[in-house]
């Protein structure tokens, strides 16, 4: 293992242990503080209540030894996913923290897919159909200017009726 991995590895686990004392500091303000908060550190005041919520989540269940554990063990972004779908499927904090029991060790995006499978009364069929529609929209604000002046008219249109035609799917 070369050093230069090392170093990134011990940085990566310094940031999310940053992190982590950060949504405590979040969880110490509210109102026109949290806005000022979200300006000075370039964030939005949805991400500081993001924050303020995983914190939240922390303390409520800090007694518990596994919970401590898993505060250590479980990176931020499981924790921000795991809050952000609490508040969405109603979950209990047990339930939550079993989630985050089972994905610490996931991506953002399996721990998310993994909780919206077993939770959601959606069918997995809507699901990939707004997905794709979130990934065009993305992409329209990525890459329009990357298309060339020529065809970003027509892309355009043609991604606005793609859209279309998969709400209509979806909505049906």
């Amino acid at each position: 293992m070369t050093d230069y991995y090392r170093d990134a590895v011990l940085t990566w686990q310094q940031a999310n242990k940053n992190l982590k004392n950060f949504s405590a500091c979040c969880a110490m303000v509210d109102g026109k503080q949290t806005a000022a908060l979200a300006s000075d550190c370039g964030l939005t005041p949805d991400s500081i209540e993001q924050y303020r919520n995983v914190y939240s989540l922390y303390y409520r269940n800090m007694e518990s030894e596994p919970v401590r554990k898993l505060w250590e063990l479980a990176p931020m972004h499981i924790w921000r996913v795991a809050v952000k779908l609490q508040s969405r499927y109603d979950l209990t904090d047990e339930q939550v923290i079993e989630y985050i029991e089972t994905g610490k060790d996931m991506t953002r995006q399996s721990f998310m897919a993994h909780i919206e499978c077993k939770e959601s009364t959606e069918p997995q069929w809507i699901r990939r159909f707004r997905s794709i529609g979130k990934t065009i929209s993305k992409m329209l604000g990525d890459w329009m200017t990357e298309i060339p002046a020529s065809k970003r008219e027509r892309f355009q249109h043609a991604a606005d009726e793609f859209a279309k035609a998969l709400q209509e799917i979806v909505s049906d």
